[in-house]
Protein backbone atom coordinates (compact mmCIF):
# COMPACT_ATOMS: atom_id res chain seq x y z
CA UNK A 1 0.00 0.00 0.00
CA UNK A 2 0.97 3.63 -0.46
CA UNK A 3 2.03 5.70 2.53
CA UNK A 4 -0.90 6.83 4.69
CA UNK A 5 -3.33 4.51 2.87
CA UNK A 6 -6.27 2.49 4.17
CA UNK A 7 -6.97 -0.86 2.53
CA UNK A 8 -10.68 -0.38 1.89
CA UNK A 9 -12.39 -0.44 -1.48
CA UNK A 10 -13.24 2.90 -3.02
CA UNK A 11 -14.88 3.71 -6.34
CA UNK A 12 -12.83 4.81 -9.34
CA UNK A 13 -12.75 8.49 -10.39
CA UNK A 14 -15.45 9.44 -12.90
CA UNK A 15 -15.02 11.19 -16.24
CA UNK A 16 -15.04 14.77 -14.96
CA UNK A 17 -12.90 13.81 -11.98
CA UNK A 18 -10.27 12.22 -14.27
CA UNK A 19 -10.24 15.36 -16.41
CA UNK A 20 -9.73 17.60 -13.37
CA UNK A 21 -7.05 15.25 -11.97
CA UNK A 22 -5.09 15.39 -15.24
CA UNK A 23 -5.49 19.17 -15.48
CA UNK A 24 -4.10 19.73 -12.00
CA UNK A 25 -1.32 17.16 -12.47
CA UNK A 26 -0.06 19.11 -15.49
CA UNK A 27 -0.04 22.34 -13.49
CA UNK A 28 -2.84 23.90 -15.53
CA UNK A 29 -5.12 24.57 -12.53
CA UNK A 30 -4.58 24.80 -8.78
CA UNK A 31 -7.85 24.87 -6.87
CA UNK A 32 -11.28 26.30 -6.26
CA UNK A 33 -12.23 28.06 -3.04
CA UNK A 34 -15.19 29.34 -1.04
CA UNK A 35 -14.53 31.75 1.83
CA UNK A 36 -17.08 32.92 4.39
CA UNK A 37 -16.86 35.59 7.07
CA UNK A 38 -18.73 34.61 10.24
CA UNK A 39 -19.96 37.00 12.91
CA UNK A 40 -19.85 35.49 16.41
CA UNK A 41 -22.01 37.35 18.95
CA UNK A 42 -20.40 38.20 22.32
CA UNK A 43 -22.69 35.78 24.16
CA UNK A 44 -21.04 32.84 22.37
CA UNK A 45 -17.45 33.90 23.03
CA UNK A 46 -15.48 31.87 25.55
CA UNK A 47 -13.06 33.51 27.95
CA UNK A 48 -10.19 32.23 25.80
CA UNK A 49 -11.60 33.88 22.68
CA UNK A 50 -11.97 37.15 24.59
CA UNK A 51 -8.31 37.09 25.66
CA UNK A 52 -5.76 39.51 24.22
CA UNK A 53 -3.99 36.56 22.59
CA UNK A 54 -6.73 34.30 21.27
CA UNK A 55 -4.59 32.32 18.80
CA UNK A 56 -4.73 29.05 20.76
CA UNK A 57 -8.48 29.37 21.24
CA UNK A 58 -8.98 30.02 17.51
CA UNK A 59 -6.86 26.97 16.65
CA UNK A 60 -8.77 24.74 19.08
CA UNK A 61 -12.09 26.00 17.70
CA UNK A 62 -10.93 25.35 14.13
CA UNK A 63 -9.77 21.80 14.86
CA UNK A 64 -13.03 21.04 16.64
CA UNK A 65 -15.00 22.28 13.62
CA UNK A 66 -12.84 20.39 11.12
CA UNK A 67 -13.22 17.12 13.03
CA UNK A 68 -16.99 17.35 12.59
CA UNK A 69 -16.60 18.31 8.95
CA UNK A 70 -14.27 15.40 8.16
CA UNK A 71 -16.61 12.94 9.85
CA UNK A 72 -19.42 14.05 7.54
CA UNK A 73 -17.56 14.21 4.22
CA UNK A 74 -15.61 11.13 3.05
CA UNK A 75 -14.25 13.20 0.15
CA UNK A 76 -12.11 15.09 2.67
CA UNK A 77 -10.27 11.88 3.56
CA UNK A 78 -8.97 10.91 0.13
CA UNK A 79 -6.04 11.71 -2.13
CA UNK A 80 -5.16 10.63 -5.66
CA UNK A 81 -2.64 8.11 -6.99
CA UNK A 82 -1.42 7.90 -10.59
CA UNK A 83 -2.57 11.42 -11.43
CA UNK A 84 -0.54 11.45 -14.65
CA UNK A 85 -1.92 8.15 -15.95
CA UNK A 86 -5.07 7.25 -17.87
CA UNK A 87 -6.39 5.37 -14.85
CA UNK A 88 -5.85 7.44 -11.69
CA UNK A 89 -7.27 6.05 -8.46
CA UNK A 90 -8.49 7.51 -5.21
CA UNK A 91 -6.41 6.79 -2.12
CA UNK A 92 -8.30 6.56 1.15
CA UNK A 93 -6.05 8.17 3.76
CA UNK A 94 -5.46 6.57 7.15
CA UNK A 95 -5.27 9.86 9.04
CA UNK A 96 -5.27 13.62 8.57
CA UNK A 97 -2.79 15.94 10.26
CA UNK A 98 -4.87 19.08 10.71
CA UNK A 99 -2.06 21.61 11.42
CA UNK A 100 -0.52 20.79 8.03
CA UNK A 101 -3.83 21.54 6.31
CA UNK A 102 -4.67 24.85 8.00
CA UNK A 103 -3.13 28.29 7.56
CA UNK A 104 -3.73 30.53 10.57
CA UNK A 105 -3.31 34.18 9.66
CA UNK A 106 -2.53 36.99 12.04
CA UNK A 107 -5.58 38.82 13.42
CA UNK A 108 -7.13 41.22 10.90
CA UNK A 109 -4.77 40.07 8.15
CA UNK A 110 -5.71 40.91 4.56
CA UNK A 111 -7.97 38.15 3.26
CA UNK A 112 -7.34 39.40 -0.27
CA UNK A 113 -3.59 38.79 0.04
CA UNK A 114 -4.19 35.27 1.31
CA UNK A 115 -6.62 34.55 -1.53
CA UNK A 116 -3.92 35.49 -4.02
CA UNK A 117 -1.41 33.27 -2.24
CA UNK A 118 -3.70 30.25 -1.93
CA UNK A 119 -5.08 30.41 -5.47
CA UNK A 120 -1.44 30.34 -6.59
CA UNK A 121 -0.70 27.22 -4.52
CA UNK A 122 -1.42 23.76 -5.99
CA UNK A 123 -3.57 21.32 -4.03
CA UNK A 124 -2.52 18.06 -5.68
CA UNK A 125 -2.27 15.52 -2.86
CA UNK A 126 1.54 15.23 -2.83
CA UNK A 127 1.61 11.93 -4.69
CA UNK A 128 -1.40 10.51 -2.90
CA UNK A 129 -0.20 11.09 0.66
CA UNK A 130 -2.11 14.20 1.72
CA UNK A 131 -5.67 15.47 1.51
CA UNK A 132 -7.00 17.42 -1.47
CA UNK A 133 -8.04 20.51 0.48
CA UNK A 134 -6.69 23.34 2.63
CA UNK A 135 -8.25 25.80 5.08
CA UNK A 136 -7.51 29.46 5.80
CA UNK A 137 -8.49 31.04 9.13
CA UNK A 138 -8.37 34.81 9.69
CA UNK A 139 -9.62 36.02 13.10
CA UNK A 140 -10.80 39.57 13.68
CA UNK A 141 -11.27 39.92 17.45
CA UNK A 142 -13.53 42.70 18.74
CA UNK A 143 -11.91 46.04 19.40
CA UNK A 144 -13.06 47.89 22.54
CA UNK A 145 -13.53 51.08 20.55
CA UNK A 146 -16.11 49.33 18.35
CA UNK A 147 -18.44 48.38 21.19
CA UNK A 148 -19.92 49.50 24.48
CA UNK A 149 -20.67 47.83 27.80
CA UNK A 150 -24.30 47.46 26.77
CA UNK A 151 -23.49 46.43 23.21
CA UNK A 152 -20.05 44.78 22.94
CA UNK A 153 -18.56 44.25 19.49
CA UNK A 154 -18.78 40.80 17.87
CA UNK A 155 -15.90 38.52 16.88
CA UNK A 156 -15.44 38.05 13.12
CA UNK A 157 -13.91 34.82 11.84
CA UNK A 158 -13.11 34.30 8.17
CA UNK A 159 -12.74 30.67 7.11
CA UNK A 160 -11.64 29.79 3.59
CA UNK A 161 -12.00 26.30 2.13
CA UNK A 162 -9.78 25.56 -0.89
CA UNK A 163 -9.95 22.23 -2.67
CA UNK A 164 -9.04 20.16 -5.71
CA UNK A 165 -11.80 20.54 -8.29
CA UNK A 166 -11.95 16.75 -8.69
CA UNK A 167 -13.52 16.32 -5.23
CA UNK A 168 -16.08 19.07 -5.56
CA UNK A 169 -17.78 21.66 -7.72
CA UNK A 170 -18.62 25.18 -6.59
CA UNK A 171 -21.82 24.13 -4.83
CA UNK A 172 -19.78 21.56 -2.90
CA UNK A 173 -17.72 24.41 -1.47
CA UNK A 174 -20.87 26.29 -0.53
CA UNK A 175 -22.25 23.15 1.15
CA UNK A 176 -19.02 22.72 3.11
CA UNK A 177 -19.33 26.30 4.36
CA UNK A 178 -22.88 25.70 5.59
CA UNK A 179 -21.55 22.60 7.38
CA UNK A 180 -18.74 24.71 8.88
CA UNK A 181 -21.35 27.20 10.07
CA UNK A 182 -23.33 24.45 11.79
CA UNK A 183 -20.21 22.89 13.33
CA UNK A 184 -18.98 26.31 14.44
CA UNK A 185 -22.18 27.00 16.36
CA UNK A 186 -21.96 23.61 18.07
CA UNK A 187 -18.28 24.07 18.96
CA UNK A 188 -18.89 27.53 20.40
CA UNK A 189 -21.62 26.17 22.68
CA UNK A 190 -19.48 23.22 23.83
CA UNK A 191 -15.85 24.29 23.34
CA UNK A 192 -12.92 21.92 23.78
CA UNK A 193 -9.61 23.12 25.19
CA UNK A 194 -7.71 20.17 23.77
CA UNK A 195 -9.26 18.86 20.53
CA UNK A 196 -7.31 16.23 18.56
CA UNK A 197 -5.07 17.53 15.79
CA UNK A 198 -4.84 14.16 14.06
CA UNK A 199 -8.16 12.66 12.99
CA UNK A 200 -9.32 9.58 11.14
CA UNK A 201 -11.37 10.27 8.01
CA UNK A 202 -14.81 8.88 7.37
CA UNK A 203 -14.78 5.40 5.83
CA UNK A 204 -18.20 5.89 4.23
CA UNK A 205 -18.55 5.44 0.49
CA UNK A 206 -17.91 8.45 -1.70
CA UNK A 207 -20.95 10.04 -3.34
CA UNK A 208 -21.46 8.53 -6.81
CA UNK A 209 -19.54 9.86 -9.79
CA UNK A 210 -21.26 12.21 -12.21
CA UNK A 211 -21.96 9.65 -14.93
CA UNK A 212 -23.25 7.14 -12.36
CA UNK A 213 -25.63 9.63 -10.78
CA UNK A 214 -26.74 11.54 -13.89
CA UNK A 215 -28.16 9.82 -17.02
CA UNK A 216 -25.99 11.51 -19.66
CA UNK A 217 -26.60 11.00 -23.36
CA UNK A 218 -25.41 12.40 -26.69
CA UNK A 219 -27.76 12.63 -29.66
CA UNK A 220 -26.61 12.41 -33.27
CA UNK A 221 -27.56 16.04 -33.87
CA UNK A 222 -25.76 17.21 -30.75
CA UNK A 223 -22.63 15.31 -31.72
CA UNK A 224 -22.59 16.80 -35.23
CA UNK A 225 -23.08 20.35 -33.91
CA UNK A 226 -20.24 19.91 -31.45
CA UNK A 227 -17.99 18.38 -34.10
CA UNK A 228 -18.70 21.26 -36.50
CA UNK A 229 -17.97 23.85 -33.81
CA UNK A 230 -14.69 22.11 -32.99
CA UNK A 231 -13.51 21.82 -36.59
CA UNK A 232 -14.78 25.24 -37.68
CA UNK A 233 -14.58 27.60 -34.68
CA UNK A 234 -15.93 31.12 -35.15
CA UNK A 235 -12.90 33.29 -35.88
CA UNK A 236 -14.75 36.47 -34.89
CA UNK A 237 -14.83 35.47 -31.22
CA UNK A 238 -12.26 37.26 -29.08
CA UNK A 239 -10.67 34.97 -26.48
CA UNK A 240 -7.51 36.66 -25.28
CA UNK A 241 -3.99 35.41 -25.89
CA UNK A 242 -3.50 31.83 -27.17
CA UNK A 243 -3.15 29.05 -24.61
CA UNK A 244 0.29 29.32 -23.03
CA UNK A 245 1.95 27.28 -20.32
CA UNK A 246 5.09 27.86 -18.33
CA UNK A 247 5.59 27.13 -14.65
CA UNK A 248 4.60 28.66 -12.41
CA UNK A 249 1.21 29.68 -13.76
CA UNK A 250 0.36 32.98 -12.07
CA UNK A 251 -3.23 33.71 -11.03
CA UNK A 252 -4.30 37.35 -10.97
CA UNK A 253 -7.38 38.47 -9.01
CA UNK A 254 -9.75 41.41 -8.74
CA UNK A 255 -12.98 41.57 -6.75
CA UNK A 256 -15.76 43.81 -5.49
CA UNK A 257 -18.87 43.41 -3.38
CA UNK A 258 -22.33 44.92 -3.51
CA UNK A 259 -23.97 45.67 -0.18
CA UNK A 260 -26.93 43.65 1.08
CA UNK A 261 -29.28 46.46 0.01
CA UNK A 262 -27.75 46.64 -3.47
CA UNK A 263 -27.83 42.87 -3.86
CA UNK A 264 -31.51 42.72 -2.91
CA UNK A 265 -32.28 45.60 -5.27
CA UNK A 266 -30.52 43.87 -8.16
CA UNK A 267 -32.48 40.67 -7.57
CA UNK A 268 -35.71 42.69 -7.47
CA UNK A 269 -34.83 44.37 -10.77
CA UNK A 270 -34.21 40.98 -12.36
CA UNK A 271 -37.50 39.56 -11.12
CA UNK A 272 -39.37 42.59 -12.38
CA UNK A 273 -38.02 41.91 -15.86
CA UNK A 274 -38.46 38.10 -15.67
CA UNK A 275 -34.71 37.67 -15.74
CA UNK A 276 -32.00 36.29 -13.43
CA UNK A 277 -28.79 37.62 -11.93
CA UNK A 278 -26.71 35.11 -13.90
CA UNK A 279 -28.33 36.13 -17.19
CA UNK A 280 -27.88 39.80 -16.35
CA UNK A 281 -24.20 39.25 -15.60
CA UNK A 282 -23.75 37.34 -18.86
CA UNK A 283 -25.10 40.24 -20.90
CA UNK A 284 -23.41 43.01 -18.93
CA UNK A 285 -20.02 41.27 -18.94
CA UNK A 286 -20.27 40.59 -22.68
CA UNK A 287 -20.91 44.29 -23.31
CA UNK A 288 -18.18 45.42 -20.92
CA UNK A 289 -15.53 43.01 -22.22
CA UNK A 290 -16.33 43.90 -25.83
CA UNK A 291 -16.27 47.60 -25.00
CA UNK A 292 -12.88 47.38 -23.28
CA UNK A 293 -11.28 45.12 -25.90
CA UNK A 294 -10.08 46.76 -29.07
CA UNK A 295 -11.26 45.01 -32.22
CA UNK A 296 -13.57 42.49 -30.51
CA UNK A 297 -16.26 41.47 -33.02
CA UNK A 298 -17.74 38.63 -31.00
CA UNK A 299 -17.87 37.36 -27.43
CA UNK A 300 -18.45 33.79 -26.23
CA UNK A 301 -19.72 33.75 -22.66
CA UNK A 302 -19.77 30.37 -20.95
CA UNK A 303 -22.04 29.73 -17.95
CA UNK A 304 -21.46 26.87 -15.51
CA UNK A 305 -24.62 24.91 -14.68
CA UNK A 306 -25.40 22.50 -11.88
CA UNK A 307 -27.05 19.21 -12.83
CA UNK A 308 -27.51 18.06 -9.22
CA UNK A 309 -31.26 18.05 -9.63
CA UNK A 310 -30.82 15.06 -11.97
CA UNK A 311 -28.27 13.28 -9.75
CA UNK A 312 -29.60 10.09 -8.16
CA UNK A 313 -28.22 9.28 -4.71
CA UNK A 314 -26.62 12.70 -4.19
CA UNK A 315 -27.65 14.81 -1.20
CA UNK A 316 -27.70 18.60 -1.03
CA UNK A 317 -24.58 18.64 1.16
CA UNK A 318 -22.65 15.90 -0.65
CA UNK A 319 -19.37 16.80 -2.27
CA UNK A 320 -18.87 15.94 -5.94
CA UNK A 321 -18.67 17.33 -9.46
CA UNK A 322 -22.14 17.41 -11.00
CA UNK A 323 -21.77 20.26 -13.44
CA UNK A 324 -21.95 21.20 -17.07
CA UNK A 325 -21.78 24.47 -18.99
CA UNK A 326 -23.20 26.20 -22.03
CA UNK A 327 -22.18 29.08 -24.25
CA UNK A 328 -24.03 32.24 -25.22
CA UNK A 329 -22.69 34.12 -28.23
CA UNK A 330 -22.78 37.87 -28.75
CA UNK A 331 -21.74 39.59 -32.01
CA UNK A 332 -21.74 43.14 -33.28
CA UNK A 333 -23.28 41.79 -36.49
CA UNK A 334 -26.16 39.93 -34.80
CA UNK A 335 -29.74 41.15 -35.25
CA UNK A 336 -31.17 43.27 -32.46
CA UNK A 337 -32.53 41.06 -29.69
CA UNK A 338 -30.43 38.08 -30.79
CA UNK A 339 -27.16 38.70 -28.97
CA UNK A 340 -26.19 41.98 -30.58
CA UNK A 341 -23.17 43.74 -29.09
CA UNK A 342 -22.54 47.44 -28.86
CA UNK A 343 -26.00 48.81 -28.11
CA UNK A 344 -25.96 48.62 -24.33
CA UNK A 345 -27.77 46.28 -21.97
CA UNK A 346 -31.45 45.68 -22.69
CA UNK A 347 -33.72 43.65 -20.45
CA UNK A 348 -35.28 41.79 -23.36
CA UNK A 349 -31.83 40.47 -24.19
CA UNK A 350 -31.26 39.49 -20.56
CA UNK A 351 -34.59 37.65 -20.56
CA UNK A 352 -33.59 35.85 -23.78
CA UNK A 353 -30.32 34.69 -22.23
CA UNK A 354 -32.14 33.50 -19.11
CA UNK A 355 -34.41 31.36 -21.27
CA UNK A 356 -31.37 29.88 -23.02
CA UNK A 357 -29.75 29.03 -19.69
CA UNK A 358 -32.93 27.48 -18.29
CA UNK A 359 -33.29 25.35 -21.42
CA UNK A 360 -29.64 24.31 -21.29
CA UNK A 361 -29.91 23.19 -17.67
CA UNK A 362 -33.24 21.44 -18.23
CA UNK A 363 -31.94 18.23 -19.78
CA UNK A 364 -29.11 15.73 -19.46
CA UNK A 365 -28.77 15.38 -23.24
CA UNK A 366 -25.73 16.75 -25.08
CA UNK A 367 -24.10 18.20 -21.98
CA UNK A 368 -20.44 19.07 -22.54
CA UNK A 369 -19.47 16.79 -19.64
CA UNK A 370 -20.68 13.76 -21.59
CA UNK A 371 -18.23 14.48 -24.41
CA UNK A 372 -15.27 13.96 -22.06
CA UNK A 373 -15.75 10.20 -22.33
CA UNK A 374 -14.92 10.46 -26.04
CA UNK A 375 -11.36 11.62 -25.25
CA UNK A 376 -9.11 8.52 -25.40
CA UNK A 377 -6.23 10.01 -23.37
CA UNK A 378 -7.05 13.08 -21.28
CA UNK A 379 -3.44 13.82 -20.32
CA UNK A 380 -2.22 13.85 -23.93
CA UNK A 381 -5.30 15.82 -24.97
CA UNK A 382 -4.48 18.55 -22.46
CA UNK A 383 -0.75 18.45 -23.22
CA UNK A 384 -1.59 19.33 -26.82
CA UNK A 385 -3.53 22.47 -25.89
CA UNK A 386 -0.70 25.06 -25.56
CA UNK A 387 -0.41 27.13 -28.72
CA UNK A 388 -4.08 26.73 -29.63
CA UNK A 389 -6.68 29.50 -29.46
CA UNK A 390 -8.90 29.68 -26.40
CA UNK A 391 -12.49 28.65 -26.95
CA UNK A 392 -14.17 31.22 -24.69
CA UNK A 393 -14.01 34.93 -23.96
CA UNK A 394 -15.24 34.58 -20.40
CA UNK A 395 -16.91 32.14 -18.08
CA UNK A 396 -19.33 32.71 -15.23
CA UNK A 397 -19.89 30.46 -12.25
CA UNK A 398 -22.60 31.69 -9.90
CA UNK A 399 -23.21 29.88 -6.61
CA UNK A 400 -26.43 31.81 -6.18
CA UNK A 401 -27.60 32.46 -2.62
CA UNK A 402 -25.78 30.58 0.14
CA UNK A 403 -28.27 30.08 2.97
CA UNK A 404 -26.83 29.78 6.47
CA UNK A 405 -30.17 29.87 8.27
CA UNK A 406 -30.44 26.07 8.08
CA UNK A 407 -27.64 25.82 10.62
CA UNK A 408 -29.54 27.65 13.34
CA UNK A 409 -29.92 25.86 16.65
CA UNK A 410 -33.58 25.48 17.54
CA UNK A 411 -34.59 27.77 20.37
CA UNK A 412 -31.23 29.54 20.50
CA UNK A 413 -31.40 33.29 21.04
CA UNK A 414 -27.83 33.86 19.83
CA UNK A 415 -26.53 32.57 16.52
CA UNK A 416 -23.49 32.88 14.33
CA UNK A 417 -24.20 35.06 11.31
CA UNK A 418 -22.64 35.23 7.88
CA UNK A 419 -23.18 38.11 5.48
CA UNK A 420 -20.30 37.61 3.04
CA UNK A 421 -19.20 34.68 0.88
CA UNK A 422 -16.36 34.90 -1.63
CA UNK A 423 -16.22 32.26 -4.37
CA UNK A 424 -13.26 31.98 -6.70
CA UNK A 425 -10.82 29.77 -8.53
CA UNK A 426 -7.28 29.75 -9.74
CA UNK A 427 -6.24 30.55 -13.28
CA UNK A 428 -7.14 27.87 -15.81
CA UNK A 429 -4.47 27.47 -18.50
CA UNK A 430 -6.93 26.01 -21.01
CA UNK A 431 -9.93 28.05 -19.87
CA UNK A 432 -11.55 31.30 -20.89
CA UNK A 433 -9.66 34.58 -20.90
CA UNK A 434 -11.68 35.84 -17.91
CA UNK A 435 -13.24 33.76 -15.14
CA UNK A 436 -15.97 35.41 -13.05
CA UNK A 437 -17.09 33.73 -9.81
CA UNK A 438 -20.14 35.06 -8.00
CA UNK A 439 -21.68 34.28 -4.62
CA UNK A 440 -24.33 35.89 -2.42
CA UNK A 441 -24.82 35.33 1.30
CA UNK A 442 -28.53 35.18 2.12
CA UNK A 443 -29.49 38.61 3.37
CA UNK A 444 -25.94 39.81 2.77
CA UNK A 445 -23.46 40.90 0.15
CA UNK A 446 -23.05 39.81 -3.47
CA UNK A 447 -19.39 39.31 -4.33
CA UNK A 448 -17.85 39.14 -7.80
CA UNK A 449 -14.32 37.76 -8.12
CA UNK A 450 -12.42 37.85 -11.41
CA UNK A 451 -9.44 35.56 -11.96
CA UNK A 452 -7.21 35.19 -15.00
CA UNK A 453 -3.83 33.83 -15.99
CA UNK A 454 -1.08 36.42 -16.08
CA UNK A 455 -0.28 37.27 -19.69
CA UNK A 456 -3.62 36.22 -21.16
CA UNK A 457 -5.13 39.69 -20.75
CA UNK A 458 -3.56 42.96 -19.66
CA UNK A 459 -3.98 43.85 -16.01
CA UNK A 460 -5.12 47.38 -16.84
CA UNK A 461 -7.85 46.01 -19.12
CA UNK A 462 -9.00 43.58 -16.43
CA UNK A 463 -9.12 46.48 -13.97
CA UNK A 464 -11.20 48.51 -16.41
CA UNK A 465 -13.59 45.59 -16.95
CA UNK A 466 -14.20 45.20 -13.21
CA UNK A 467 -14.54 48.95 -12.66
CA UNK A 468 -17.16 49.23 -15.39
CA UNK A 469 -19.00 46.10 -14.24
CA UNK A 470 -19.18 47.42 -10.69
CA UNK A 471 -20.33 50.84 -11.92
CA UNK A 472 -23.10 49.31 -14.05
CA UNK A 473 -24.40 46.98 -11.33
CA UNK A 474 -24.32 49.74 -8.72
CA UNK A 475 -26.22 52.09 -11.03
CA UNK A 476 -28.81 49.42 -11.80
CA UNK A 477 -29.31 48.67 -8.09
CA UNK A 478 -29.82 52.38 -7.41
CA UNK A 479 -32.80 52.36 -9.79
CA UNK A 480 -34.54 50.21 -7.20
CA UNK A 481 -33.62 52.59 -4.40
CA UNK A 482 -30.40 50.99 -3.09
CA UNK A 483 -27.77 53.60 -2.28
CA UNK A 484 -25.22 51.74 -0.14
CA UNK A 485 -21.82 51.85 -1.81
CA UNK A 486 -20.07 48.79 -3.18
CA UNK A 487 -16.81 47.72 -1.54
CA UNK A 488 -13.55 46.68 -3.16
CA UNK A 489 -11.00 44.25 -1.83
CA UNK A 490 -11.36 41.10 0.21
Amino acid sequence: MAENQVEKSIRAPGIIERYYIARSHLGYYNNVGVTATYTIPPALLSTALRAADCSSAVANLTYQVLAQLIAQHPSLGISVLGAGTQTPTWNRLESLDLPSLVTFAEPDASVKEYLIKLFNTPVDGDGGTTALWRVLVVPSPPKPANGTLDSPAPFHLTIGFFYHHAIGDGLSGAAVQTCIHRALQAALREPSSNPPTTVQPSTADLPPSFETAVPLSITAGGFLRTLYGTVFPNRDVWSGAPITFSKPVVTKLRQFSLSAAQSAALVARCRRHEASVTALLMVVIAEVVAGKTKGAKGIDGNAAMSLRKFAVGVGAEDMGTYISAMSCFFFRSSPKGKGRLGEGVEWEEVKRVKELLVKGAGSTKNQFSAYLKLIPNVVKFLEGKPGQSRERSFEISNLGVVDFSKGEVEGAQERVGCDKVVFGQSANVTGAAYSFSIATAKGGELTVLLSWQKGVVEGRIADAVMTELERWLTAEASKHGATNGATNGA
